[in-house]
């Protein structure tokens, strides 16, 4: 088995295991006040070791609030901006090992609120849409899935 097929295989793993996340019985408590994640979500952090990521979304936690379109319901992307990399084409060519991580909100315009580079990463998908809800008292991030 070469590692392209390794990694293909776990990624096809990932994403079967994400696609069975229908709700959330259990919610886990972010080291940040009144910020809660789903089981889909600690699921995804597990198996991507991406705890990061939860403190990224929740470290905008009084943005989104602030803002009366994002407050209450909100969609985060997070877009690799080069997942398989250049240098195999073209070696003058740096690959840009980074990504993107924004804030939509939820209405038909669809514009987002809140931009974030991330400089690195080695997250395995392509790209990865969560949930952030507000209820009043806590903020959620959880999988679309589990809405």
């Amino acid at each position: 088995m070469t590692i392209a097929t390794d990694k293909a295989d776990k990624i096809a793993e990932l994403k079967s295991g994400l696609a069975g996340f229908t709700g959330s019985i259990n919610w886990y408590r972010h080291w940040l006040p009144n910020c809660i994640y789903s089981d889909g979500a600690k699921f995804l952090a597990d198996k991507t070791e991406c705890y990061w990521l939860l403190d990224v979304l929740f470290s905008f936690r009084r943005k989104v609030l602030a803002n009366p379109v994002t407050n209450s319901f909100c969609f985060w992307t997070m877009t690799l901006n080069d997942p398989e990399g250049k240098t195999a084409n073209d070696p003058d060519i740096e690959t840009d090992y980074g990504a993107k991580l924004q804030c939509w909100e939820d209405t038909d315009k669809k514009a987002f609120r809140i931009s974030q580079k991330i400089p690195f990463t080695d997250f395995p998908l392509s790209t990865i849409k969560l949930y952030m809800s507000y209820d009043g008292r806590y903020l959620k991030v959880f999988l679309p899935s589990e809405y």
